[in-house]
């Protein structure tokens, strides 16, 4: 099944401890990202695991795609 990008960052923001890396990184859709999503998707932003789009967006209910999991996960590591 499809999964959006504001679920894996979800899933992912909660492998890692808490207690830094706060804050609203400001784009443009960032009224979209749903609530219980948005403190991992800054989260995962603010650690630089995962940027938006040139256009200012993060287009986080868009399905994540093969290649852009392999660069968030390229920048786990």
């Amino acid at each position: 099944n499809d999964i959006s990008r504001q679920e894996v960052m979800t899933v992912i923001s909660k492998s890692f401890p808490r207690g830094y890396a706060s804050g609203n990184p400001g784009f443009t859709d960032s009224d979209s990202i749903a609530a219980w999503a948005k403190p991992h998707v800054n989260f995962l932003v603010k650690l630089g695991i995962v940027g938006g789009y040139e256009d200012g967006t993060i287009r986080p209910t868009n399905y994540i795609t093969r290649a852009e999991i392999a660069k968030i996960f390229f920048g786990l590591y």
